[in-house]
């Protein structure tokens, strides 16, 4: 199970939602922050949270094949995702041109109208559908304690 923290939400405590958050990580789930750049809070979301995923905010996503600023901040995050061990899922993949442009910066996973509408139900859990290299399953090294 992936538990999500949306980035854009306030937390006031972070110390204390990293301690539950790691307890949720010893269960066996994994955790993501959601909308990651949406919000005022997300470099301090990623001092204090040790989370699994990171989702980049589909602000930064729906323009990236039109708009260097956005690929300049998208590879400053996937940066900070590789550095951290986290995986990174990009959100609003409209197009190919968008897909094509994440893979090249590393991004792990994508998600949009590119690879399809939201449904009521799981139409795949098919991970050869992923935007990099690693689909079966993240690398050693970007498990973390």
């Amino acid at each position: 199970m992936l538990i999500e923290v949306t980035e854009s939400s306030r937390i006031k405590n972070l110390e204390k939602v990293g301690k539950v958050i790691q307890a949720i990580r010893a269960g066996g789930h994994r955790v993501c922050i959601d909308d990651f750049g949406a919000g005022s809070a997300a470099l301090q979301y990623l001092r204090y949270l040790n989370v699994d995923v990171i989702k980049i905010d589909g602000m930064y996503v729906r323009e990236i094949a039109k708009n260097a600023n956005d690929r300049t901040l998208v590879k400053a995050i996937q940066f900070l995702c590789d550095e951290m061990k986290c995986e990174s899922v990009a959100e609003m993949i409209e197009g190919e041109a968008e897909g094509t442009i994440l893979r090249e910066l590393g991004v792990d996973m994508g998600q949009g109208y590119h690879y399809g509408k939201p449904a009521d139900h799981v139409i795949s859990t098919d991970r050869s559908r992923v935007l990099g290299a690693r689909a079966a399953a993240p690398p050693p090294s970007r498990q973390r304690a």
